[in-house]
């Protein structure tokens, strides 16, 4: 697997994960109860697993070699995907907060919660079609084949560093599917 399909694939895994949150906001927003251990879990799936896994491997790697090849990271594809994961990352801080307050027994937070987390997967669903379909074809195309398996050891350096994050990681998206299928009525 190349390093772009590499990124694709944890993209699914990612989706997984807005797909659980997506639902469990919503069952905030019925007026259902959600354990305030989801949302902490969730969190550290999205600041884990895809800022300081996924979303590293895009800003110290591909994006890079991006810009080595004439993307700048100030204007078009690449400041835009750089801008969408600071924004990503300003709901995830709010969500964290608001988390905090509900798992403190505080359900005035379920508003923040809420807009918060349905924000984020928005955010992050189009962000995600928008390098899936339109970034990384750019980025195949502008650094080819060779360029692209040159990123490799890059990669290999990351998940090495990082070993053990993605199988964590999937491994709690399984756990928490299974809890949300048992919980759904």
């Amino acid at each position: 697997m190349n390093p772009i399909e590499k990124l694709m694939t944890e993209h699914q895994n990612i989706l997984r994960g807005l797909d659980l949150l997506e639902r469990a906001a919503a069952q905030l927003e019925r007026g259902d109860q959600v354990s305030p251990a989801f949302f902490n879990g969730m969190v550290d799936f999205i600041r884990e697993y895809a800022d300081k896994y996924h979303h590293a491997k895009e800003e110290s790697i591909l994006f890079v070699r991006m810009s080595e090849v004439g993307f700048s990271p100030e204007m078009g594809p690449v400041a835009v995907m750089l801008h969408e994961h600071i924004k990503g990352r300003g709901y995830v801080s709010e969500l964290a907060k608001a988390g905090e307050k509900y798992a403190a027994g505080d359900r005035t937070a379920i508003p923040d919660i809420v807009k918060n987390a349905m924000a984020y997967a928005e955010l992050l669903r189009a962000h995600i079609h928008k390098e899936d379909m339109i970034l990384y074809p750019m980025a195949e195309n502008a650094l080819g084949e060779i360029g692209i398996s040159l990123m490799r050891p890059d990669f290999d350096n990351v998940e090495h560093e990082k070993a053990g994050v993605e199988e964590k990681y999937v491994n709690m998206l399984d756990k928490l599917e299974r809890e949300m299928i048992g919980t759904a009525s």
